[in-house]
């Protein structure tokens, strides 16, 4: 039974619902994640863990948060509540010399993903010192985001905490499977336990009505737009023009680039309907900015467009008789003093009567139009940016306006619906609606915490035809609903399997016996491999493991890439240097350059790639250039196919695609056997002097071979005056008689007299 001898129940509000999560995963041992609403308090879950963990095993716990300010507030939580230990942030202001000692001196750890992922990597950290580790937003735990990266390398309880996971049974289970998730816990306001301490929260969607000068330039827009759908169904590539939205456009673009790259001799065709394609998403762009936002943000977004210098399609945008119609109507609004858009007056109304209100919006440019209509008329606001608009300090500055009473309203971008500790509000306004499940349920999570009451508005503009923010209303009602039956269904799927176990680096499930931390598993190399690469076993017995783990030099630039990280799931020693020439280094004879398609367009277009292949060739018998992704997306095919041939022809580099970094990881690591059978110490071709390089040059005049050009040098102090010296001078030296000393002057003035 866990005592939790170290929180201080006095600082923390002991809640059943809380308390009850926490004894299930510490009962069970189990990976677990944690589905509750904003301002529940799921932080308090994750700090019973630890100290559960704490007081029974010991060991260090550490806590991951994906922002700075998240980490600072996480910290000063546990500082609070938990008595008798060391907290620590460990974030990238810290320097990362300072880190490797820092790591040892604290019972918590609380640390940005990035920190953490870079300090496995370089070995300032090893992971199998944490007995209990906690992801807060554990929903980013998909695709590259570090949480992925770190889960896999730990081999203690995990804790993962979120307000909403996703709707998408996929998305769910690729986070269950990031984190090695075995059980699933989901609390909501339903809940026995959790409904005395939950606020009432009522959701409200008002309606605005669009006036009919808005709708005029709406329409504008719309005609615009459709126009372009209707070119994009001519030429084949739509099968409809209802209900296309932006993400199809983005598809159809890469899919045509593709096709580009692909096809070239139907390149000028896949190019115009590319411009179509431009033209529309521009359109589109300008359509959502005047709908969710108004007159203001849409005029700015036009001279935006005027100042760009676009090619053909961006004229053609801002030609279009339509596109200037609804320019036109939205200044002459602006002009007659109209205000930017229906939904402010209603702002205001919604945030005039209440206490502390806080505002969301998606756009920038919208929270501080807010904040300008506000504060003229009387209301005190306080306004929350990103991280691109505010340094950390300025964003808990805003913060604190608010909790101290100088500011009645935080106007807020996205920044704050992740985890923010943003003070208890008992009005919560939407400016529009947003198309993701997540967001909403965030957003409004802001109000009703610690038990109060508060009421949540959504603005939904309502027009003569469908709005974006109808359709967002009606996505985002949609998503929310299935959330909830996503994750219940990944909830029976891993109680019927008993959990999926999570693979430790080794492969076995690793198991936590109760009170007694977790145990890690013992497997054989050929063990590792086999569960890495997930090979068959006919395959496994083609690749033997080599007598000696293969090493790979690899710069220090290179250290935090994906590769590296895909690197250190392979049988592969890892060494870190500074090199100069290559991003790899395999044997004596293998140098390694490493380039994505935006780097290998951009190294093209300003010289870079040659003379880095000069250098290439120069230091390493076998260089390789890998390209990752398709380089003739960024730049003309032609462009790229005759860089191809003459890093080649010229430089004798041996060129290889890839897909992406696992790609390349795999490319070097099979490179890495072959070198490793030859039992070669993975060393860089020393570096040659420039004594080496005189000599190297003398030994090019025929009949002057390396001991020759050396005694050469020797004699004369430099090449100049080598090439300077007459045949009786070149006789003094050892070797070299009057025949000798002619052709010598011959190879280099073309005459025996030459040169003075």
């Amino acid at each position: 039974m866990v005592g939790w001898r170290l929180i201080r129940w006095d600082v923390l509000e002991r809640r059943d619902y809380q308390v009850n999560a926490a004894r299930e995963i510490l009962e069970h041992g189990e990976n677990t994640l944690v589905v509750m609403p904003t301002g529940l308090g799921k932080t308090a879950v994750g700090v019973l863990v630890i100290a559960g963990v704490l007081e029974e095993s010991g060991g260090q716990a550490l806590m991951l948060a994906p922002t700075v300010p998240l980490v600072e507030q996480h910290a000063r939580f546990i500082e609070r509540v938990m008595r008798g230990v060391s907290v620590l942030e460990l974030t990238g202001r810290v320097k990362p010399d300072e880190r490797e000692t820092l790591w040892k001196k604290a019972d918590v750890v609380v640390a940005t993903p990035h920190v953490v992922r870079n300090d496995v990597i370089e070995g300032r950290v090893d992971p199998s010192r944490f007995t209990v580790t906690v992801f807060d937003e554990a929903h980013r735990a998909v695709g590259g985001y570090p949480y992925v990266y770190v889960a896999r390398e730990l081999d203690g309880l995990i804790v993962g905490l979120t307000a909403s996971p996703g709707s998408d049974v996929e998305r769910v289970q690729e986070v269950v499977r990031n984190l090695g998730i075995e059980r699933i816990i989901v609390k909501t306001e339903d809940d026995p336990d959790v409904k005395p301490y939950l606020g009432r929260v009522d959701v409200e969607w008002v309606d605005v009505e669009l006036p009919d000068w808005f709708e005029e330039a709406r329409e504008g827009l719309q005609r615009a737009y459709k126009r372009r759908l209707e070119t994009l169904k001519d030429m084949g590539f739509l099968d409809r023009t209802s209900r296309v939205w932006t993400g199809k456009l983005l598809s159809l673009r890469e899919e045509l680039r593709e096709l580009k790259a692909r096809r070239r001799e139907r390149a000028d065709f896949y190019s115009r309907a590319l411009g179509v394609v431009a033209e529309a998403l521009r359109l589109a762009k300008g359509r959502e900015i005047l709908e969710t936002q108004g007159v203001g943000p849409f005029l700015r977004y036009f001279e935006r467009l005027r100042e760009k210098r676009g090619g053909m399609a961006l004229k053609r945008v801002l030609g279009d008789p339509d596109f200037q119609r609804a320019v036109k109507v939205a200044k002459r609004a602006a002009n007659e003093g109209k205000p930017d858009h229906p939904k402010l007056p209603r702002v205001l109304e919604l945030v005039e009567e209440a206490e502390t209100g806080l505002v969301f919006t998606q756009y920038t440019d919208t929270a501080k139009l807010l904040r300008r209509f506000l504060e003229s008329e009387g209301v005190s606001t306080s306004l929350l940016l990103g991280k691109q608009h505010m340094s950390e300090r300025e964003q808990l500055e805003a913060i604190n306006r608010v909790r101290t009473g100088e500011a009645r309203v935080l106007i807020s971008t996205s920044v704050g619906e992740e985890g923010l500790d943003l003070p208890a509000c008992d009005r919560v306004v939407l400016y529009e609606p947003v198309p993701s499940e997540i967001r909403t349920v965030q957003r409004i999570g802001r109000t009703a915490r610690d038990g109060a009451s508060g009421t949540a508005y959504v603005l939904v503009s309502r027009g003569r035809f469908s709005t974006l923010d109808e359709i967002y209303f009606y996505v985002s009602r949609a998503r929310e609903r299935k959330m909830l039956r996503v994750v219940r269904k990944v909830q029976e799927r891993l109680r019927s399997r008993g959990g999926e176990g999570r693979p430790s680096r080794g492969g076995r499930r690793v198991v936590r016996r109760k009170g007694r931390g977790r145990t890690r598993g013992s497997v054989s190399l050929r063990e590792f491999i086999r569960s890495s690469g997930g090979r068959g076993e006919r395959e496994e017995e083609e690749e033997r493991v080599p007598p000696h783990v293969p090493t790979i030099l690899v710069d220090s630039r290179e250290m935090n890439t994906k590769v590296v990280e895909h690197l250190r799931r392979r049988p592969v020693r890892l060494e870190r240097d500074n090199l100069e020439v290559a991003d790899y280094v395999i044997g004596e004879r293998v140098g390694v350059e490493r380039k994505s398609e935006r780097d290998f367009a951009e190294s093209l277009k300003d010289g870079r790639l040659m003379d880095q292949a000069r250098e290439l060739a120069r230091e390493f018998e076998r260089p390789v250039l890998i390209v990752e992704g398709n380089p003739r997306r960024e730049v003309e095919p032609e462009s790229v196919d005759g860089a191809l041939a003459a890093l080649a022809v010229d430089f004798g580099l041996t060129v290889l695609q890839s897909s992406g970094p696992g790609e390349t990881a795999e490319l070097l690591y099979r490179m890495a056997r072959r070198v490793a059978r030859d039992e070669r110490p993975a060393q860089p071709r020393r570096r040659r002097s420039v004594d080496d390089l005189r000599v190297e040059m003398l030994s090019c005049i025929p009949g002057v071979g390396p001991e020759l050009a050396r005694r050469l040098l020797e004699r004369f102090g430099s090449v100049g005056e080598v090439v300077t010296a007459d045949v009786s001078e070149l006789k003094r030296v050892e070797g070299i008689g009057e025949r000798r000393a002619r052709e010598i002057r011959k190879f280099l003035w073309g005459r025996e007299g030459g040169g003075g």
